[in-house]
């Protein structure tokens, strides 16, 4: 071997003695097993958080969770060890859901005619109602849930949203209205949750003859 050929040999294998190092140093030992755990953790309550939403959305208002922990294929005690109670279970599907909700609701031109606006508003509230109805029977189910601070908080949040939304789409007629305040606090009830729960599981009407009621009720307020 000459001395060229040593120097390689030499450098290759000082190469190969750093990498080694580098791999054996704490701090490259313990990332991966971190990051691991990490994931691990999310996955497990991504999972609990599906389980309870498809049991929810399947129609089962009453989740126990027994039957959270079975569907997620994990241990009853491991609902418990990553949530605490069943009612942070159900604070993660509502927060994971307020996305999908903003998505139906979208601004609608002030300049269209009234009808027009007052249609697709209806429309709007319905399909967010029916997005939300499986989910809202199950809290109103639970005692924990229907008691959580956090749920009640996204509760007054989506309130908040839908009569901004109203308001921002009637401005023509409320601008200079005497009682525009009353308007908007009338125009909030006849589009509420609980009138489309009465008037779609209560009186059974069908979603057309839903629209068409609250649409008729929400223009007499311009009358």
């Amino acid at each position: 071997m000459n001395v060229a050929d040593s120097t390689k040999l030499s450098a290759k294998q000082g190469t190969r003695r750093k990498t080694a190092d580098t791999r054996r140093t704490p701090t490259a030992r313990a990332a991966t097993p971190a990051s691991t755990r990490r994931t691990h953790t999310q996955r497990t309550r991504t999972n609990i958080a599906d389980a309870l939403a498809q049991l929810i959305r399947e129609g089962n208002e009453s989740p126990t969770a027994a039957e959270v922990a079975r569907r997620a294929r994990v241990a009853l005690r491991t609902v418990y060890h990553h949530y605490g109670a069943m009612e942070a279970v159900y604070e993660e599907v509502i927060r994971r859901n307020e996305p999908n909700v903003a998505r139906l609701i979208t601004t609608l031109e002030p300049r269209l005619p009234l009808h027009s606006r007052v249609c697709q508003l209806v429309e709007q509230r319905c399909a967010v109602y029916q997005y939300l109805a499986p989910l809202r029977r199950a809290v109103r189910a639970s005692h924990e849930a229907r008691t959580s601070p956090a749920i009640r908080a996204a509760a007054r949040r989506l309130e908040y949203v839908l009569a901004r939304h109203a308001s921002d789409t009637f401005s023509p007629e409320l601008h200079g209205a005497p009682d525009r305040y009353g308007t908007l606090e009338r125009i909030a009830a006849l589009t509420s949750y609980d009138m489309w729960n009465r008037l779609s599981h209560v009186q059974r009407l069908s979603s057309a003859r839903v629209q068409r009621h609250m649409t008729v009720t929400v223009l007499r307020e311009f009358d």
